[in-house]
């Protein structure tokens, strides 16, 4: 029901965008992240380096993938990505007011502001 729900949701709201979803896993040693669009058959998958967390493997699939991604595209698209890592919404959320923001946050912060 949640599924069908977000499906509605995602082709009113968002009808005229091209989506892009992220994700990450963690098996056998490997984290791994990966971001794909609804309307491409493939996905980009990126394997991190050994003893990376989960949650900024999330931040990863956002910054260094998803964002990129966009800024490559030269406008001829408007994206709304999708992710489902809470932890990575609340560092990007409260990274606005803290003093030391990491690495990938900050890419983050350089990236979205170089969209338009």
């Amino acid at each position: 029901i949640i599924k069908v729900k977000f499906l509605k949701q995602m082709q009113t709201t968002w009808s005229g965008y091209e989506h892009i979803f992220t994700d990450r896993s963690a098996m056998e040693n490997k984290i791994e992240c990966a971001f794909f669009q609804s309307n491409q058959p493939s996905s980009n998958k990126y394997i991190l380096p050994q003893h990376s967390l989960v949650y900024p493997a999330e931040l990863v699939a956002i910054v260094e993938q998803a964002l990129k991604y966009c800024l490559e595209q030269n406008n001829k698209h408007t994206f709304v990505i999708f992710f489902d890592c809470r932890s990575a919404l609340e560092k990007i959320k409260e990274a606005t007011c803290l003093p030391n923001l990491n690495y990938i946050i900050t890419n983050i912060f350089k990236l979205f502001g170089r969209i338009k």
